[in-house]
């Protein structure tokens, strides 16, 4: 049985249960920065009579609501990228790009506007959504128009914010842009944080890793390399089957998310060149590198690959894997050679 026979294994209710409740909380905050800038607009629009004095306060209520809309990616886009780091067990891509995915779906239905396309700052094919126009709605004429039976479509603004009707939609369609631009902004700067701190803390990790090493050497199995061949020296204990477990299925971890982020174009020198220098590189041989490519292409999870990464260096059956790793977590571990 290979790696990719291993079963895809479902949401856990934990991992589902916070995502929807995470869902829910950025929508209402996407929600309350629409409809408290709209009803302050409408509220401070209809004491005054002054057409420019309108125009004004819609201008500086739209940009209220793009500033409540960056406010809001910058509080929950973070929240994303820690439940998919997280829980990298569950997640199908690089835990960033999820969390970056995740966010523009909800901002896309929240805020009526559509993802740039790669190159493309406004779309060709734009329609004013149905949010857009609820909004210009609401801040400009107020909730009587909303509730009163008129019909959102087609809508005309009012004579003070666009004289003729070609004008509404110039209007709709210029501030929807100014939304998109914003946000797509605001994102693109908080995905950007998310990947500098994920690098400064595997530096940090990397340096802590080495520090330790020099204090204590963690007991794990030792691989032989011969004629291009790799090995394992079974001499070993269950302390160190039970490390060389762990920090393979961690490893192995990064590199499904490569390969899925490279949409399975990812090549073996690319993967050596990362992690050749790491206990995987150290156990693994050209066949292995080819085999995770192709089994990682399929979503087989790190721990299903570890398994059967021993199983075929060890000689041991995978049951037996099992009950050795299990017998030392039991009794604890001895983490350090003498």
């Amino acid at each position: 049985m290979s790696a990719g026979d291993a079963p895809r294994v479902e949401l856990p209710p934990e991992f589902r249960s916070a995502l929807e409740d995470l869902k829910r909380l950025f929508m209402w905050a996407l929600s309350d920065a629409r409809l408290n800038s709209a009803g302050s607009a409408w509220a401070d629009v209809q004491r005054t009579r002054s057409a420019k004095k309108k125009i004004e306060i819609f201008n500086e209520k739209s940009l209220g609501w793009r500033e409540g809309c960056a406010n809001a990616i910058r509080e929950w886009l973070p929240k994303f990228v820690d439940l998919a780091t997280g829980n990298p067990e569950v997640i199908d891509h690089d835990p960033i790009q999820w969390a970056e995915d995740s966010v523009w779906k909800i901002v896309e239905e929240m805020c009526g506007i559509q993802r740039p396309q790669e190159g493309k700052v406004f779309p060709s094919d734009w329609v004013a959504h149905d949010i857009t126009v609820w909004w210009f709605a609401m801040a400009s004429e107020g909730l009587s128009k909303l509730i009163s039976g008129h019909p959102l479509r087609p809508w005309s603004a009012p004579r003070w914010l666009a004289h003729r009707p070609w004008e509404t939609d110039e209007l709709l369609e210029k501030h929807a842009n100014y939304l998109r631009i914003r946000v797509n902004r605001v994102i693109t700067d908080e995905i950007a944080l998310a990947k500098i701190q994920r690098a400064s803390k595997r530096i940090g990790a990397s340096k802590a890793s080495e520090t330790n090493h020099q204090a204590s050497t963690p007991e794990k199995v030792i691989f032989v390399r011969r004629k291009g061949k790799t090995g394992a020296d079974l001499n070993f204990t269950d302390n160190a089957l039970l490390n060389t477990y762990e920090s393979l299925s961690g490893i192995l971890g990064e590199v499904r998310a490569s390969v899925i982020a490279k949409n399975d174009k990812l090549s073996i020198k690319e993967l050596k060149n990362r992690f050749g220098q790491t206990d995987l590189g150290k156990a693994a041989d050209d066949k292995d590198w080819t085999n995770w490519i192709e089994d990682f292409a399929e979503r087989t999870r790190p721990k299903a690959a570890a398994l059967v990464f021993l199983e075929k260096k060890t000689g041991l059956e995978r049951g037996t894997i099992k009950k050795r790793c299990s017998k030392a977590r039991k009794r604890g571990r001895v983490t350090t050679r003498s």
